[in-house]
């Protein structure tokens, strides 16, 4: 289990967005510090599981980004799409889960603690019944599912050893979990079939038009698309030194996205900003945490509304 770090380190600069924002959290705009203006398959579900098979197929390849979605060296600008020679290793594979975790729970970065109470406040904002995580990795945050209970949790990380790793964990303690080994742009679920997806520092390794394409499918109706999204930080790297150094490799894949375009390309898939607010770190570094409701709402008397009959221990 992951040690605590005092919430102190967090100093809230942004407010809630919306009538329907219920725990005001972090988001904003760069330079802002309010609401943004107006973005073969290796199955390794545990034995206890009871959801239904998830089809996802696994690849290493990288994906190639749109230039505008993504911050240029000199700020929010056009830049050259990265697009890894297909077949090459992702750098993701080549991280150890134990440089991993120490890294982000360095002094120098702070962030497990972080990402883990961002997680709890949306099990304890929505109580999901299903949820996906996309780039879960080992499983931080997943220690609050057992107050707040889903029924179905569907963790997604393209690397084994982490997936490896959250089921030694968490097995046995966590119901109707299922783990799935692949790159986002093979896996598929089912449509209209999670309550929450949960996306915190995964955008920026993937090509974001995917990942809310296909969550505004899997989305239940009023269903939740959530995102932690690492804002510019001047003078500062976009990965922090440690001596964790296998983390480095991540620059090459990097890329900071503009919270304004993926607002606007959230609201084109039928997701709408219903919070947002900025979290600076004691490390100086600034996230968006970000929330977008999908606009059709659920019928009357729906069991599968975010929230119904449910709550947390």
């Amino acid at each position: 289990m992951y040690p605590e770090i005092a919430p102190s380190f967090i100093s809230e600069l942004g407010r809630s967005v919306g009538p329907d924002r219920r725990m005001a959290d972090s988001g904003g705009c760069r330079g802002q510090s309010g609401d943004l203006p107006g973005v073969d398959p290796v199955d390794l579900r545990l034995p206890h599981a009871e959801a239904s098979h998830v089809e996802c197929g696994f690849g290493n390849e990288g994906v190639t980004r749109p230039a505008p979605m993504h911050q240029a060296s000199d700020g929010w600008g056009e830049q050259e799409s990265v697009t890894p020679q297909r077949g090459g290793t992702n750098p993701w594979l080549s991280i150890p889960a134990s440089d991993y975790e120490a890294h982000m729970r360095s002094p120098a970065v702070r962030q497990l603690q972080f990402l883990s109470d961002v997680f709890r406040r949306l099990l304890v904002t929505y109580r999901p019944s299903s949820i996906a995580v996309l780039g879960c990795a080992t499983g931080n945050g997943f220690e609050h599912l057992r107050s707040c209970p889903a029924q179905r949790v569907v963790g997604i990380d393209i690397n084994p050893r982490y997936l490896d790793a959250l089921r030694d964990l968490y097995q046995g303690e966590v119901g109707g979990l299922e783990l799935v080994c692949s790159d986002i742009a093979s896996c598929e679920l089912a449509p209209a079939s999670v309550d929450l997806v949960s996306c915190a520092l995964f955008l920026e390794y993937v090509d974001p038009a995917v990942v809310v394409e296909k969550a505004s499918r899997w989305l239940t109706p009023a269903g939740v698309l959530a995102v932690v999204i690492q804002l510019p930080s001047a003078g500062r790297g976009m990965v922090t030194a440690t001596p964790f150094a296998s983390l480095k490799r991540l620059e090459s894949i990097m890329r900071l996205v503009d919270p304004q375009e993926f607002r606007v390309l959230a609201e084109r898939h039928g997701l709408r900003l219903a919070s947002s607010r900025t979290v600076r770190l004691e490390t100086g570094k600034e996230f968006l945490d970000a929330e977008y409701h999908l606009r059709q709402p659920p019928p009357a008397g729906d069991a599968r509304a975010i929230g119904a009959s449910r709550a947390c221990r």
